[in-house]
């Protein structure tokens, strides 16, 4: 198995939450194009965070792009020596390593969305594991 986040509304959301979602979905496409063996990990939190900055949620977007997960982070995918793809982390991307990637923004006492995807960078780029459509489900 692997991490999938993806946001559902239940009735018409707000025009604020259907923009915030659009970015978050731009955000999350920038940071898997800015993905490739050789890059370091703080490339894709910055391609992620230049999204959610022009768009004007900075404040909205208080975290790391994503962490590394894994069968070898005893007892839980997210102990042990844990990656971020987070500015300032210099460590290079390798193939073989698995990263969730969660950009969410929230409004606090109101609601998040975001979307996500869980990844292994292959010799070329990446590998998404979910095959889930992206879209903010409005139910």
């Amino acid at each position: 198995h692997a991490a999938l986040m993806r946001s559902a509304w239940i009735g018409e959301p707000p025009k604020e939450a259907a923009d915030m979602m659009k970015v978050c979905q731009e955000a999350l496409q920038v940071s898997l194009d800015a993905i490739r063996p050789g890059e370091a990990c703080e490339v894709p939190h910055i391609a992620c965070q230049k999204v959610i900055d022009r768009a004007g949620y900075t404040e909205n977007f208080k975290k790391r792009l994503g962490y590394s997960v894994g069968i070898s982070f005893a007892p839980d995918w997210g102990e042990g020596a844990i990656l971020s793809l987070n500015a300032g982390v210099k460590t290079e991307l390798q193939p073989g390593m698995t990263f969730h990637l969660p950009p969410a923004l929230r409004i606090y006492g109101r609601f998040t969305v975001g979307v996500s995807e869980t990844i292994v960078i292959t010799e070329t780029g990446y590998r998404a594991l979910g095959t889930i459509d992206r879209n903010l489900l409005v139910v």
